[in-house]
């Protein structure tokens, strides 16, 4: 990911994730996370916890979620839950196509709200 000019930083739990949200100057742009993560957690859970960061206020960062589960009960929470998901595997040029789409979704919602101050 480096090479199509990302800046990465990896997390493997939800207070690696909140500590690199507490150094950064401001939102990720595009934030990709795994459903099932170490100690049980949930990566909708995470999701969330970071989008409720305060950095996050005002500037939701594109988000993607990455997934190899086959369990019913967890897909249906997926599928509700709105956020785009890819199952593994993955290959790199589907993970770059989702992250390009994403950022530009957001992008388009950011200048639809620009037009429409409240």
């Amino acid at each position: 990911m480096s090479g199509w000019g990302c800046h990465v930083l990896m997390a493997r739990s939800r207070a690696e994730a909140l500590a690199h949200m507490d150094a950064l100057p401001g939102p990720p742009e595009v934030i990709i996370c795994d459903l099932l993560l170490a100690d049980g957690d949930n990566g909708l859970l995470v999701l969330a916890a970071l989008a409720a960061h305060p950095s996050s206020r005002g500037v939701q960062p594109a988000r993607v979620l990455v997934t190899g589960e086959t369990q019913p009960r967890r897909l249906l929470d997926v599928a509700a839950s709105g956020v785009p998901v890819l199952y593994k595997p993955v290959a790199l040029a589907t993970l770059h196509h989702s992250i390009v789409e994403q950022l530009q979704n957001r992008a388009t919602v950011a200048g639809k709200a620009s037009d429409h101050p409240v």
